[in-house]
């Protein structure tokens, strides 16, 4: 990283002896190279020389092929830093259009809004349309917009980070579900002053959700949803039937409530060794596990777990069974045997 000046090869180190070879096979008598980096990097070389007579190099002369060289280095320089920018605008775009993502930006204060084709795409709208609020609200559902002017009213008021979930109605009638998530960025004063974000196309993945709900709501188990803290997200009818409790009791609550209190403990370390090592098994294979009803009558249960990637993250899948009915028949047939074994001990 340091110039290097010399008037005649001869005051060259031994070191650069292969240097010196060459300079004498091309005619070269004097030589100054300035080093060329910006930002502490060098990343080539600049220099210059005499080939008829040697050269003191003078100072007012060195310092004239050092601007020389800072320009041309600062020139070089912005150039590698346009190819890096060039080459990471393509990897950006190649990695928003693998995933299918519509970038968009709004400035609301003037009602402009930039969108890609993909955005374009994602909301039924020709390409090339002038795209205004009004006219992005027109491509959503009707029974979405109002959740979509609350959601981007609050984030015009405040800066944040916002996610919204709505249904895009096409023109041919086909409706699509789309997640759009952002941000809204400040001015000088604090307050919102642009929005920018993301749209992406989740038809497949609700509707797959709503396959997943329905087997859930018509399976002839209870089945209970919760999150890895505990909390119920979703049960469906049979929790209802057999627990007492209508199901807007139940979510948000902590599972707790289904447990009778002296459980509750053993429960929390099942929970705790399930996080750790989630797959499917039965909960207390080898001890007797109880339910609580809302009216506070216990029972026996069954009780089996499944981990379950949800869009909010890792879950619980519970299965509770009633198992009343099947123990009292045991213990009647376990009954009727020692009554059996009695008489036959007892006969003559």
């Amino acid at each position: 990283g340091e110039t290097i000046r010399f008037a005649r090869i001869s005051e060259l180190p031994e070191q650069a002896a292969r240097d010196k070879e060459t300079f004498s096979q091309v005619g070269l008598k004097s030589g100054l190279v300035f080093p060329l980096g910006a930002g502490g990097q060098v990343f080539g070389f600049l220099g210059f020389g005499t080939s008829r007579t040697e050269c003191e190099w003078p100072e007012p002369l060195a310092s004239a092929l050092h601007l020389i060289a800072d320009l041309f280095a600062s020139a070089l320089a912005r150039k590698r830093s346009n190819e890096v920018l060039l080459e990471s605008q393509e990897r950006t775009r190649l990695a928003v259009d693998s995933a299918g993502l519509g970038l968009w930006a709004w400035n609301f204060r003037q009602d402009k809004i930039w969108a890609s084709e993909r955005t374009y795409s994602l909301l039924g709208l020709e390409q090339g349309t002038l795209l205004t609020y009004e006219r992005f609200l027109g491509a959503v559902h009707p029974d979405d917009r109002a959740t979509v002017r609350r959601s981007l009213g609050t984030a015009a008021l405040l800066p944040m980070e916002f996610r919204i979930d709505f249904r895009v109605l096409c023109p041919d009638g086909f409706v699509k579900w789309i997640v759009g998530r952002g941000k809204s960025f400040p001015d000088i004063t604090g307050n919102s002053a642009r929005l920018s974000g993301v749209l992406m196309d989740i038809t497949e993945r609700k509707v797959a959700n709503d396959r997943f709900r329905l087997a859930i709501e018509s399976s002839p188990t209870a089945m209970i949803m919760t999150n890895l803290d505990g909390k119920i997200v979703m049960v469906n009818a049979q929790v209802e039937r057999i627990f007492g409790y209508q199901r807007e009791e139940l979510l948000g609550q902590s599972l707790d409530m289904l447990i009778p209190q002296c459980f509750r403990g053993t429960h929390s370390g099942h929970l705790g060794r399930f996080a750790a090592h989630p797959y499917s098994r039965s909960m207390g294979a080898d001890i007797e596990l109880y339910g609580l009803r809302k009216d506070g009558t216990e029972f026996r249960v069954d009780v089996g777990l499944n981990p379950i990637q949800a869009d909010e993250g890792p879950m619980v899948l519970t299965a509770v069974t009633d198992i009343t009915d099947r123990v009292r028949a045991m213990e009647a047939v376990r009954n009727n045997e020692r009554l059996f074994r009695t008489v036959a001990n007892s006969a003559p």
